[in-house]
């Protein structure tokens, strides 16, 4: 169970990206006459912030054709905003806490960094750690030096299109590509938003996540095991989470739960 729920929570740490920095004077609404934006990018003035409940499915230690259940609550807060090399850029910082399931009360923080660059949100993760103290990942950062370094990891590129697709990480195909599928209306505990709607897939396995003006409305991922096959001649799954946007600040609005 710790491997699976390592791998659980390294997922957490690669997130976000795309919308205005104006500070948002109204929260989202269910009004069908509100005018649809569809040209945006993240918000991430200081103190913005996302909170997410997420269920969660792992493959259980004892058993790999079974399945156990998880529930996460998802915090992410804007900090640290910098201009470094000319290039705006900024932290966000995570608290997840599992509320139920065989892990139900530990806790574990994460911070990625990101550029806003002129056309492109990129995005590095300097570290994150979980309950048993585990370093994921630790990568040059605008902490390390007063230059940035080549980040390469394509979260968005501007201005956002449905059909528009670019290479997702260090100019290499093999991690896989990221399109815009659809522009479609969502709704989540937060409210219902219009979305861009992206999917990387990388063999077998589906990363699909919705951007709104608003931020991240919603993330669904799911990975499976490629060393076998199931009844059916498919690859069984390893672990799935499906996060969705509770309630959020932005500037002064508080978005009703």
């Amino acid at each position: 169970m710790k491997t699976q729920f390592l791998a659980a929570a390294a997922i957490l740490l690669i997130l976000f990206s795309a919308c205005s920095d104006d500070d948002k004077k109204n929260p989202v609404s269910d009004n069908n006459d509100e005018e649809i934006v569809t040209d945006f990018r993240f918000p991430y003035n200081p103190g913005y912030s996302w909170t997410y409940d997420a269920e969660m499915l792992q493959v259980s230690d004892d058993n790999p054709d079974s399945l156990e259940a998880s529930r996460l609550r998802v915090t992410w807060t804007v900090a640290n905003i910098a201009v470094m090399s000319d290039v705006e850029t900024f932290t966000l910082i995570g608290e997840n806490l599992v509320t139920s399931g065989p892990h139900k009360g530990r806790s574990f923080d994460n911070t990625v960094y990101y550029a806003a660059r002129e056309d492109t949100l990129q995005s590095v993760l300097r570290e994150g750690s979980n309950p048993w103290g585990t370093v994921f990942h630790k990568a040059a950062s605008p902490l390390d030096t007063d230059k940035l370094s080549s980040w390469e990891v394509n979260v968005l590129i501007y201005p956002l299109e449905v059909g528009k697709e670019w290479i997702f990480a260090r100019n290499d195909p093999n991690y896989g590509t990221k399109k815009i599928v659809a522009f479609e209306e969502i709704t989540v505990p937060a409210g219902t938003f219009h979305a861009y709607k992206t999917q990387r897939i990388i063999s077998n396995n589906v990363f699909t996540i919705w951007y709104s003006k608003e931020g991240v409305v919603r993330k669904l991922v799911e990975i499976r095991d490629l060393t076998r096959t199931d009844e059916n001649g498919e690859n069984p799954l390893l672990f799935s989470m499906d996060m969705k946007l509770k309630d959020y600040i932005l500037g002064d609005s508080v978005a009703k739960q």
